[in-house]
C-alpha cells in the first residue's frame, strides 16, 4: 500500500510522497509582508524552536531572502527549544531592552500566543508587529485585535484538492500523476493580515524612534588637540 504523508514529512518512513506547505515559501511570504508592517531599514527579531532543523531552517532562509529588498536587518535569532517559558523570557528581554526592534517573527504556531501576550503585558501591543507561521487559536484571536499582524497558514482548500487528486492517482482511481524525484508536492501558504493595520507614521510614533535615538548613549571622540 503506498504511503502518502500530509502536512508533516518523514522522508525516512518509506513514503511515496509528501503533500504539504513549502516552509521556505512560508518564510518568504511573511518577509514580503514586512513592507506593510514596518518602514524600510528597521531591525527585526526571529524566534525559532530549533533554527538548525527542518522546517524552521527553511523558513529562516526564505525569510532572509525576502527581507533583503527592504533593507531590513535580522538582528536577533532566538532559540527557545519549544519551551514556552523560555520563549516568554526571551521576548520579555527584547521588549524591555531593545525598543528599536520593530517586528517579531515566530516560526511555529505556538509562538503567536506567547509573543502577543508578552507584547501586551509589556505595554507594547501593536507597537511591535508580530508575524507568525502556522494557524492556532491564539493567532486567530491576535489577528482580530491587531496584536498579531500577520500569519502564514496552510491553504486548506488547496491541500484538500491536491491530496484528493494524488491519492486517487495512487489508488488507480484517477489520473496517475508524475511525482517529483524527492516525492515532495509542496503548496504555497496563504497569508492573513489583520484588518487593524497601521500607517508607517503610526509605527514610527508607536516605536518612539526619535526618543530611542535621543536616549542612545553617545561616546565622544577623544580630542588630540
Amino acid at each position: 500500500i503506498p504511503l502518502a504523508l500530509l502536512m508533516n514529512d518523514a522522508p525516512d518512513s518509506g513514503r511515496v510522497c509528501f503533500i504539504g506547505e513549502d516552509p521556505a515559501e512560508a518564510g518568504r511570504a511573511l518577509g514580503a509582508l514586512t513592507d506593510k508592517a514596518l518602514p524600510h531599514g528597521m531591525k527585526v527579531a526571529v524566534f525559532a524552536g530549533n533554527p538548525d532543523a527542518s522546517p524552521e531552517k527553511e523558513r529562516i532562509a526564505g525569510l532572509r531572502e525576502s527581507l533583503a529588498p527592504g533593507d531590513y536587518t535580522l538582528d536577533v535569532l532566538s532559540t527557545d527549544h519549544g519551551d514556552r517559558s523560555l520563549l516568554r523570557a526571551l521576548a520579555d528581554e527584547l521588549l524591555q531592552n531593545r525598543p528599536e526592534i520593530g517586528a517579531y517573527f515566530g516560526l511555529s504556531p505556538y509562538h503567536a500566543g506567547v509573543l502577543w501576550q508578552a507584547a501586551k503585558e509589556n505595554n507594547r501591543e501593536r507597537m511591535i508587529s508580530v508575524l507568525v507561521c502556522g494557524d492556532s487559536a491564539e493567532a486567530r484571536a491576535g489577528l482580530e485585535t491587531g496584536g498579531v499582524f500577520a500569519a502564514a497558514i496552510t491553504d486548506a482548500e488547496a491541500l484538500g484538492r491536491e491530496a484528493a487528486r494524488t491519492l486517487a492517482g495512487l489508488a488507480g482511481a484517477g489520473e496517475r500523476r508524475e511525482l517529483p524525484g524527492d516525492g515532495k508536492i509542496t503548496l504555497t501558504p496563504k497569508t492573513v493580515v489583520t484588518e487593524k493595520t497601521r500607517s508607517v507614521e503610526d509605527v514610527l510614533d508607536a516605536l518612539q524612534i526619535p526618543r530611542v535615538l535621543e536616549e542612545t548613549t553617545i561616546i565622544p571622540r577623544p580630542s588630540f588637540d
